[in-house]
């Protein structure tokens, strides 16, 4: 291949000019094989042609002599004559009594003869069996009463078998075609009739018949093997044409003109076609053999030829031929000529293409080797094979402190610690799987020791010698992390420094406008309603930014749950209603389709109320928002329209970036940062849905929102579900059965320990208890139970043929218990299951609250608030919750997370050690993570509610008696 790279450009050119030549001789090759092909098509169809009339001639010939001695035949006065003939020469009579027959005969036959005779019947005759006695001969009537058994078989074969036949024979008087019929009497065959064509008339007349036979350049006739004269006389001999040196003769003068007996084989035993030259002239004979009576083709004597003259057809291929390569030759040179012409121009063209191409590739180069010199960030050129730098920009000695030499000493690892190994392997696996890997991010180590953070992306590629290569570019996050933790910083303490002082001048105001200091003067109360309405404006600013904040790092928790979407509509309907009230404007719910959402309801909340207040604040006073869904194909829209002036394509477009804001154009004041609907963007987006927005100028807005329908296979099952302990397997499958029919799920426990297990692992909302237990008493694992904090109330249906022992035993700390007799009855089953669960669910609630909060401003509101109702206990820091905790037993747990001496989180040890599973509800500034809230029971925001609703959710908490 080397030796092809380096030839010149005129190599290149003599090159396809030949390549071109040979495709031009090559084609010129094939289509004059293809044309030859096809006049061999024509001489094979002129063949079969010729044959066929050949075959048509020959069976016409033997058909004529066959129908003109059945037709003589057919006399009935000859038949009766050659009847009585038969007799006679059966008897052995003499010739006088043949004679009178004879006469006879010849009186009869003789219109027959001239008749036949003038249309080519050679000879007419009747002979007797069984010998072949000639009776008569129409040709020659003197000669007759010769036997010709032993000279003519044709006519003893019809004597001997009956059947009728028609032949070649060679006798002196020439080329004849012979018919013989037989004539039977009584199913024996008594004489015969025979028959002679003089062929070369008969075939003289066919061939004047046919069409396209009658030209002087064509012909038919029958051709004779020269040894076969012999048997003519003389007479019949001088007709045909032999010379010395040929094989064949034929009396046809036209056939003897052409001079093409000599081109004809000695032996022609089979049809053949043969193609000849004479005398400048092109011939094509078709040859049939003819054989006697009795012979093979091979021993045929006479061959029916026929010739055409081909010789225009033979001139015009010629002529034809003689164009076609002079074509051919012009196509060639004048191809060549353009070839040329083009290769050296677009040589030409190709080397000021290349030289221009250099020039930029060279400036693209210093382009791109000034970038790489100049990037901030680092750029690396590694050997994927086995990791060697090949090049580095000087970016990457800033980062680690090694120049490029010293960097190609190094292996991989003395940058990257062996922590990241695990890493690497994945990256790695990337880079082979999609030719990619990163970005992710790991530490490199300095020179001088310590460590970097970086975050690396590359790309894998194929060098020109065949190596694979990575490049990779490796992004400092020195100051980006460093940005962050300020950043964090920053979040906390707005969050903790602002939030805090926020909720309490929102609750210290509300409460004073809500009467409890006492009734305020009326200018008061309208100072104070202007500071509640700031005050909550700059909460909204507030939670707002950090929502914002915190969606764009991810790290905005999510609770999915299932939720109805009636629910969740007639919830915003009524949590929006006053803010509808305040703007004058009338909210109404339309069709609601109620279908099971797997959402995180809080997140949905804002948004649909970021949508209501905004369609509230922008439609005219005394119009109609409405609210109402519409199911869809795999997703449920929830639609939120009102009659206010509509927006622009313009508008639409930019509605919901970052503090965006529109003119209501209405001339009300509207409030707001801008931000609601990027949010509600983010949480929609986050919960796989859509938002958008239908809107034509002048005719009012539609915002929607697109949720995703819950499948079938994941809808929650929300059965009670039952713990039967019982040791006879046959009783629990029984019990297990009828639970399942009537709607609910049962697990089985055959043990004590296996109930203990099942009750650690999973929620019951009852259990069926046999107090007899192979040994084990149920009375002590009911005990167990109600000294348990988490099952202290669990409702429990005793099944025991024992309840009356049990009942004395039990009855003292029997709450929420009902037993039940064996054997067990399912109608009363399932009334005593319904029973108890409507008492675990209408159970008393507690009352005793431990609010832990370092701020005296939020637990001044909140005691006003909660103490009048419960037993409100209060504790600052740690140290003091731990020890009321300790001396006290709480119902509910009202937690702050930032307290002087530590984290809230830190006081859940000692919750569930001494309390099991009393709710805890966070209450805090804070931001919480998502396994931080899967902790506790409910987590609001200080800013993100208001006391009084905070107080509502604790009642509804404690008064059902569940978390």
């Amino acid at each position: 291949m080397e030796s092809f790279t380096n030839r010149t450009p005129k190599f290149w050119t003599y090159l396809i000019c030949s390549l071109f030549a040979s495709v031009i001789i090559s084609a010129a090759f094939v289509t004059n094989a293809l044309r030859n092909t096809q006049y061999q098509s024509r001489y094979d169809h002129i063949y079969a042609e010729e044959l066929n009339t050949l075959e048509k001639t020959k069976a016409e010939l033997m058909q004529q002599a066959l129908m003109t001695a059945q037709l003589v035949e057919k006399n009935r006065l000859v038949t009766e004559l050659l009847v009585q003939a038969s007799i006679s020469y059966q008897n052995s009579a003499l010739e006088q009594e043949l004679r009178p027959i004879r006469e006879q005969l010849h009186q009869i036959v003789t219109p027959y003869w001239q008749y036949l005779h003038q249309h080519g019947v050679k000879q007419l005759h009747f002979h007797l069996a069984p010998q072949a006695f000639t009776l008569y001969r129409a040709h020659k009537p003197e000669f007759h009463s010769d036997v010709l058994a032993d000279v003519r078989p044709l006519v003893v074969e019809v004597l001997k078998t009956g059947q009728a036949f028609s032949g070649l024979e060679i006798g002196r008087n020439g080329l004849g075609l012979r018919a013989v019929v037989p004539m039977s009497q009584n199913n024996k065959v008594i004489a015969a009739i025979e028959v002679g064509y003089g062929l070369s008339g008969t075939l003289s007349s066919k061939q004047s018949s046919l069409p396209g036979k009658s030209s002087q350049n064509s012909g038919m006739a029958f051709i004779i093997n020269k040894t076969l004269l012999e048997v003519l006389t003389d007479d019949q001999r001088a007709k045909f044409s032999a010379g010395s040196t040929l094989f064949w003769s034929t009396e046809d003068s036209a056939l003897q003109e052409t001079a093409l007996l000599q081109h004809i084989p000695e032996k022609v035993n089979s049809s053949a076609f043969l193609s000849v030259q004479q005398d400048g002239r092109t011939f094509l004979l078709t040859l049939m053999p003819w054989p006697e009576f009795k012979q093979s083709g091979s021993e045929a004597g006479v061959v029916l030829v026929n010739w055409l003259d081909i010789t225009s057809m033979q001139r015009e291929k010629s002529r034809n031929d003689w164009i076609l390569n002079i074509i051919w030759l012009i196509a060639l040179l004048m191809g060549l000529a353009s070839v040329y012409t083009i290769s050296t121009k677009l040589q030409k063209s190709t080397a000021r293409f290349m030289e221009h191409r250099q020039k930029e590739l060279l400036w693209s180069e210093k382009k791109l080797r000034a970038l790489f010199d100049l990037s901030p960030d680092s750029i690396l050129l590694n050997r994927l094979s086995d990791g060697v730098y090949l090049e580095a920009n000087p970016a990457m000695e800033k980062l680690t402190g090694y120049n490029f030499e010293e960097l190609q000493q190094l292996s991989y690892f003395d940058l990257t610690p062996e922590a990241f190994a695990p890493q690497e392997q994945e990256q790695l696996r990337l880079l082979n799987e999609t030719g990619r890997y990163g970005p992710y991010r790991k530490q490199y180590r300095h020179k001088n020791g310590h460590l970097v953070d970086i975050e690396l992306r590359g790309v894998k590629f194929v060098s020109p010698s065949g190596e694979e290569m990575i490049w990779s570019t490796i992004t400092d996050l020195t100051e980006t992390l460093k940005l962050d933790r300020l950043k964090q910083d920053f979040i906390s303490t707005v969050s903790h420094e602002l939030r805090t002082p926020l909720t309490s001048i929102n609750g210290s105001l509300d409460l004073l406008l809500s009467g409890a200091a006492g009734e305020l003067p009326a200018k008061a109360e309208k100072l104070l309603g202007i500071a509640v309405k700031n005050n909550k404006r700059l909460i909204a600013l507030v939670n707002d930014l950090l929502d914002m904040e915190k969606l764009s790092q991810g790290k905005l928790a999510f609770h999915a749950e299932f939720v109805s979407s009636s629910l969740l509509l007639h919830s915003a309907l009524e949590h929006n209603q006053p803010f509808a009230q305040q703007h004058k404007v009338e909210l109404k719910l339309g069709h609601v389709d109620d279908v099971l959402l797997h959402i995180d309801p809080a997140r949905i909340q804002q948004v649909l109320a970021n949508l209501i207040s905004n369609a509230a604040k922008f439609s005219p006073q005394g119009s109609i928002v409405s609210v109402y869904s519409v199911l869809k194909p795999q997703v449920l829209r929830i639609a939120v329209a009102d009659q206010g002036r509509g927006l622009t394509a313009e508008q639409i477009s930019r509605l919901f970036q970052r503090f965006s804001q529109l003119d209501n154009g209405n001339n009300r004041e509207t409030t707001g940062s801008g931000l609601g609907l990027a949010i509600s963007r983010d949480i929609i987006s986050q919960s796989n849905g859509q938002i958008g927005v239908d809107s034509e100028y002048g005719a009012g807005s539609t915002f929607w929102i697109e949720l995703p329908l819950v499948d079938k296979a994941e809808q929650p099952i929300l059965t009670k579900k039952i713990l039967v302990v019982e040791d006879d397997a046959d009783t629990a499958f029984t019990i297990q059965e009828l639970l399942a029919t009537n709607g609910y799920t049962a697990d089985v426990a055959h043990t004590l320990e296996q109930a203990w297990l099942l009750l650690q692992q999973r929620t019951y909302d009852l259990i069926t208890l046999d107090l007899n237990l192979n040994g084990e008493s149920g009375s002590d694992f009911f005990l167990r139970l109600r000294d348990s904090s988490d099952y202290a109330h669990l409702p429990v249906l005793v099944i025991s043929a024992y309840i009356h022992q049990g009942k004395l035993a039990l009855n003292a700390i029997a709450n929420t218990v009902d037993w039940l007799e064996k054997p067990v009855n399912s109608e009363v089953l399932c009334q005593k299951i319904e029973y108890l669960l409507s008492l675990g669910n209408s159970s008393g609630s507690a009352s005793r609250i431990l609010h832990v909060e370092d701020d005296e401003d939020i637990v001044s509101i909140l005691k006003m608030q909660l103490e009048p109702i419960y037993h409100y206990h209060h504790a600052a820091s740690l140290a003091e919750a731990r020890l009321k905790l300790r001396t006290n037993q709480y119902d509910l747990v009202l937690l702050d997370i930032g307290l002087p001496d530590g984290e809230g989180w830190q006081l859940f040890p000692d919750l569930e050690l001494l309390h099991g599973k009393v709710p805890v509800i966070i209450f805090s500034a804070q931001d919480i993570s998502v396994n931080q809230r899967n902790q506790a029971t409910a987590v609001f925001g200080k800013t993100k509610v208001q006391p009084s609703a905070l107080v509502e959710h604790i009642a509804q908490m404690l008064n059902a008696g569940q978390p």
